[in-house]
């Protein structure tokens, strides 16, 4: 029996996208998006050192070459809204890609796929990437991305947050007496991995093939009162590599889907603004191919939209883990081993 189209059997793209317009689009966690993306593309880069140089301890070694980079509007016009006059930003150029990391992945390049991440977040408005591009600088023309770097006076990875209780401070930086300060650490952790937003990143690391995120390309936001849990996700050059994904263990938001606390191991159900969204963006998904197709395979763009189908049809997010041999090769391009 031939099996019906999974989007025949979901709510109509026209219905999703006026409950979509309805509701009130999502406080940009990264400022002006796109003037901020105009002045990574067009401005002047002034690269200032490693990550390591600028910040010290306060990032861990990468596998890549990172840099931490000035980027000044060439025009007023480029000013970014609130007065700032320069965006601070990652640079990643291709030449300092691990060979041995690339290898792994079964890719050329690394540096593309974090600019296709933060348009495939975009997209869909899950608005969990910061604005990143793809640009050549300097005299000898290297190619690389250039991501806005998130302030650590407000974001920070497991470690810097780890680093945080340790000093004695909550998650929103007071101090406080030992007792009170594990329970809100304890409770300020459950609270992020049982949020939405946690588990539409899982989702988008379904989605990308994201294989490596983890405590350290997680940002989460310092606790704030009456505001939800935030968290955005950086370092994303390990996507879109089936090798990769079906490689490696599940990690991060994926490998929380597997624990036996899930009501259903390896799988999360989504609510209905999610898959609004997605139904929205895959409507309109002409206007994402045009940035995968200069660095993805007309079949690997197509076993994306077949992921974003496969959500759709069953309203969850899923872990690799629970898919059958022949929907890893379906929607992944090959089986766990």
């Amino acid at each position: 029996m031939m099996q019906q189209d999974p989007i025949m059997r979901s709510p109509s793209e026209h219905s999703a996208s006026e409950r979509v317009s309805k509701t009130s689009e999502r406080i940009s966690t990264f400022d002006d998006k796109e003037r901020i993306c105009e002045v990574l593309t067009q401005g002047s880069v002034e690269v200032l050192g490693s990550l390591r140089d600028i910040l010290g301890d306060l990032v861990k070694p990468h596998t890549n070459k990172a840099d931490f980079a000035e980027v000044t509007p060439e025009t007023s016009l480029m000013v970014i809204e609130g007065g700032s006059e320069s965006v601070y930003a990652v640079w990643k150029p291709c030449i300092g890609e691990s060979k041995e990391m690339l290898d792994r992945m079964g890719i050329t390049e690394m540096y593309p796929r974090e600019a296709i991440s933060f348009r495939v977040s975009e997209h869909f408005g899950f608005g969990l990437v910061p604005p990143t591009v793809t640009r050549v600088i300097g005299v000898e023309g290297v190619y690389g991305s250039l991501q806005q770097f998130m302030d650590l006076g407000d974001w920070g990875t497991n470690s810097q947050m780890e680093r945080l209780q340790e000093s004695g401070r909550s998650p929103s930086r007071m101090p406080g007496e030992p007792e009170q300060l594990e329970q809100e650490w304890d409770d300020y952790f459950d609270e992020i991995t049982r949020s939405l937003r946690y588990k539409v990143l899982a989702l988008f690391d379904f989605l990308t093939l994201n294989f490596d995120r983890h405590g350290e390309n997680i940002l989460y936001r310092r606790q704030i009162e009456n505001q939800q849990p935030e968290v955005v996700a950086i370092d994303n050059g390990c996507s879109f590599s089936p090798l990769g994904y079906l490689s490696y263990p599940s990690t991060g938001p994926s490998e929380f889907l597997n624990r036996p606390t899930q009501r259903t191991a390896g799988m999360a159900d989504l609510p209905l603004e999610v898959i609004d969204r997605l139904l929205v963006g895959r409507s309109k998904k002409e206007e994402l191919n045009i940035y995968m197709a200069p660095h993805l395979t007309n079949e690997e763009i197509a076993r994306f939209w077949s992921r974003v189908d496969h959500v759709i049809a069953n309203k969850k997010v899923c872990s690799k883990d629970v898919l059958s041999p022949s929907e890893q090769i379906r929607l992944i391009g090959g089986a766990i081993r």
